[in-house]
């Protein structure tokens, strides 16, 4: 079940609801890429093997959500786990969250209160990431 954004829920309340837009919808590309993971698991360790955009590319200060993209952003990363995992496994409650790190502003999926880390070059940040 997608719920409410952990937090900053202006900016993530947007993107959570097109996410359930595409899934209410039936999107056929998010419905193909379920059919690709046999879990939650292998679907995270597909997305973190993706490239990632430059930051001169991709201003902080520009929203994007692409679904799928090529070299998604961490909120990109983010709005296409809980798409597809949803499909995946229902059960749990998955929601969007940002934090500032050491590496900047980043924004994560959460599962069960914990965050899932799908941007390679975050898993140093995950003691800081929030539990809720």
């Amino acid at each position: 079940m997608i719920g409410l954004p952990f937090n900053d829920r202006r900016y993530l309340g947007g993107i959570t609801e097109v996410v359930a837009e595409l899934l209410e919808n039936g999107d056929c590309v998010i419905a193909d890429l379920a059919t690709h993971y046999p879990s939650v698991d292998a679907l995270a360790t597909w997305i973190r093997t993706l490239p990632v955009r430059g930051p001169d590319e991709a201003p902080l200060s520009r929203v994007r959500l692409r679904i799928p993209a090529p070299d998604p952003s961490c909120v990109e990363r983010a709005g296409l786990y809980i798409a597809v995992a949803e499909l995946l496994d229902p059960k749990p409650v998955r929601l969007l969250a940002t934090l500032e790190t050491p590496i900047g502003m980043h924004t994560f999926a959460m599962e069960r209160g914990t965050p899932i880390v799908l941007f390679r070059s975050c898993i140093d940040c995950r003691g800081q990431l929030p539990r809720n």
